[in-house]
């Protein structure tokens, strides 16, 4: 999307990938990939892991990224926004624009619960791995649509995706609690799913 061709082909960059988890300390590791003309650079650091397990409270900040379906090192609106709200005493941003639409997490996925269907913005969002994954395996009828911070606090359920937690319920947005206050029923199917496709993939 943005004209940067990669020089090495996938075999090439799972050998190196290999190479680097094997010479870590770090059992658990978080790796980065990212492609400058000049090559690829790898990183590794010891993956930190939250306990989502409870569900998390979240906090809307009105920020945009640049080119959204990209994910590049230009982070800066997410990294800001996600300073944010942690300096706030919340897990993560909703990210939303002056008009109040709502678009994704600062680094997650945002999918809704509209009774029994569950929803997500179709574009201009990145397509996260795990938000690929759980369009793929959902047991439930998926609605693309854009909605407003207003509108999501009213949902049914909330959740958000990213590789390093993989599931969390949203809980709370800023003073709002969303539903009971705890994971529902759905997101909890939704995240049984998930793990029953982890332990056979």
């Amino acid at each position: 999307m943005i004209g940067l061709a990669c020089r090495y082909n996938k075999k090439q960059l799972l050998n190196q990938l290999s190479k680097i988890v094997r010479r870590s300390s770090n059992r658990h590791q978080r790796l980065k990939i990212i492609a400058i003309p000049e090559g690829i650079i790898f990183t590794s650091e010891k993956l930190k892991q939250a306990n989502v397990t409870h569900g998390i409270e979240c906090v809307f900040i009105s920020r945009t990224r640049s080119i959204p379906e990209v994910k590049s090192i230009s982070c800066l609106p997410s990294f800001l926004s996600h300073k944010e709200a942690v300096e706030k005493g919340f897990f993560e941003a909703i990210l939303t624009d002056k008009k109040g639409k709502v678009y994704e997490g600062a680094y997650s996925n945002l999918f809704w619960f509209e009774k029994n269907t569950l929803c997500t913005r179709e574009k201009d969002i990145l397509p996260g791995i795990i938000r690929d994954k759980i369009l793929r395996i959902s047991p439930f009828k998926i609605k693309f649509k854009t909605i407003t911070a207003k509108k999501l606090l009213q949902a049914d359920e909330i959740f958000l995706t990213n590789s390093i937690f993989d599931i969390a319920s949203v809980i709370k947005i800023g003073n709002q609690k969303i539903g009971d206050g705890k994971p529902e029923k759905n997101t909890m199917k939704i995240i049984k799913s998930y793990k029953n496709f982890s332990r056979n993939f």
